[in-house]
């Protein structure tokens, strides 16, 4: 990684050490990888240390990216296939040809357009069509499967798997948008969590597609601990394609309606680091965890001195420390017309306790 050596007095927050800082007398003062705070160049003056190094390439803000700008290509594409086409066959040459396509557009629109190191995702869409929940969980599973260190290969299993991973649902004849599967009578539950095996039956015998993608297809609702379906198959046996796209859709289904109420994007966030913490793999929900904005940019939010604010940007790798830019006081006054910018990784006691309609 590049390093840069500059002036104490020219550092900011957020910059990353890339050598152990020591004073006269061998004592560390701070780590190498250290984070800086304010706090921490002060200290650096009075302990008379004048230059440091720096990671040259950390940038403080994280580039957001919206996962509809990375799907756009492919949105027509699928929509024709999964709206106007539910009955399309897999072994024409036709449509082996469309859904192709859309993978590999996924994955060159992520490689080429996207920062993965620096990224920050928008999962933020009112849209219940299920050919765009497909789409989006293509894209979010091709980017956490290439900071995971996916092959090429996998990550072509990972974008064709996830686009065809919900086609049973075609067949499913319940409602399943914004409604708690768990909550459905017994019969319509069954009819919904057939859909694995019925997208299963489409492609089983379809031989320009790898086992991997028909297992994504078929396991992607299983879960780490045995408690998925339809085996009850846990971690040791599910492949980490299938795993990596069962955190990605599940993901997007809250986010999104799909057998499960609509729910907030930090909603989603503390369901997966509490509720469901054991159910998925550790890393990649981790990955995930980072990658994805708990609050989207724009969102109006309340902090725990119960000022209202917007949020303006994002911080790479902290997603639940944002910038916000001020707009109601805690006694309830407009001060939108001031400039009033509170960067939540230098402002360590302020936090986000809720968001506004």
């Amino acid at each position: 990684m590049p390093v840069k050596k500059i002036n104490v007095s020219e550092l900011s927050t957020n910059q990353v050490l890339a050598r152990a800082v020591v004073n006269s007398n061998g004592n560390i003062l701070m780590y190498e990888g250290a984070r800086i705070r304010k706090e921490n160049i002060q200290k650096l003056i009075k302990n008379n240390i004048s230059e440091v190094f720096i990671e040259d390439n950390m940038l403080k803000d994280a580039k957001v990216y919206q996962i509809e700008e990375i799907e756009k290509q492919s949105v027509e594409i699928i929509k024709n296939i999964i709206e106007t086409r539910i009955n399309f066959d897999l072994e024409i040459k036709e449509d082996i040809g469309l859904i192709t396509e859309a993978a590999l557009n996924i994955i060159q629109g992520i490689i080429s357009n996207v920062d993965i190191s620096n990224c920050m995702l928008e999962v933020r869409r009112e849209s219940d069509d299920l050919y765009t929940h497909m789409l989006s969980v293509a894209a979010l599973s091709t980017i956490i499967g290439i900071k995971a260190g996916f092959s090429e290969e996998q990550l072509n299993d990972v974008a064709m798997g996830a686009l065809l991973h919900d086609i049973g649902l075609c067949d499913v004849t319940v409602n399943f948008f914004d409604v708690e599967m768990d909550r459905m009578p017994a019969a319509e539950k069954l009819n919904y969590r057939r859909h694995v095996i019925s997208g299963y039956e489409r492609v089983q015998s379809i031989k320009w597609l790898n086992d991997t993608v028909k297992t994504i297809v078929l396991s992607h609702h299983e879960r780490v601990d045995g408690s998925g379906y339809p085996f009850h198959k846990v971690a040791d046996r599910i492949p980490p394609e299938v795993r990596l796209v069962s955190i990605c859709d599940h993901f997007d289904e809250m986010v999104n309606g799909i057998g499960y109420k609509k729910r907030k994007i930090h909603e989603v966030v503390e369901y997966f680091r509490t509720d469901e913490a054991y159910l998925f793999d550790y890393d990649m929900t981790s990955q995930v965890m980072t990658t994805v904005a708990w609050f989207p940019n724009g969102t109006q939010v309340v902090t725990n001195d119960r000022e209202v604010g917007v949020v303006i940007s994002q911080n790479r790798g902290l997603p639940d420390r944002p910038v916000i830019k001020i707009i109601k006081t805690a006694d309830g006054i407009d001060c939108s017309s001031k400039n009033i910018i509170k960067d939540l990784t230098e402002c360590l006691t302020i936090f986000i306790v809720g968001t506004v309609e």
